[in-house]
């Protein structure tokens, strides 16, 4: 198959998930672009920037739609684009998954976690 239908397929396996993420981008009050083949919303104000800080997160990712809290950096832009990729794979099992695994597993030693990490140190997005 090629790659754009599985890129096709991913974009649509994940579909419920990006409208999530669509819905709290704008409830977050974010300025929405297009990067990398993302959604991209920066959440500057509002209650999900607050809640972000009180998780002490910078970013995250629903399906093809990453929210950010902070202004992103390369590193970040790589890690979260890797949970994109993850997305296209697991679909509307990622969210289930990921909680269970954060729960059994943590988030320091979360397999998905582990594989953006990895991902953001062998990759540099601009």
């Amino acid at each position: 198959m090629g790659r754009r239908f599985l890129v096709g397929f991913g974009m649509l396996w994940t579909l419920p998930n990006t409208l999530l993420g669509v819905i709290i981008g704008l409830i977050g009050l974010g300025s929405p672009e297009i990067s990398h083949g993302a959604l991209n919303f920066h959440c500057r104000r509002g209650i999900v920037r607050a809640i972000c800080e009180g998780l002490r997160i910078r970013a995250f990712t629903l399906g093809d739609c990453v929210i950010y809290a902070a202004k992103p950096n390369a590193a970040i832009r790589a890690h979260e684009y890797r949970h994109v990729w993850q997305y296209h794979i697991l679909g509307p099992l990622f969210l289930p998954v990921y909680f269970l695994l954060l729960a059994v597993r943590g988030y320091y030693n979360h397999p998905l976690e582990r594989d953006a990490r990895r991902y953001e140190e062998r990759i540099t997005l601009p």
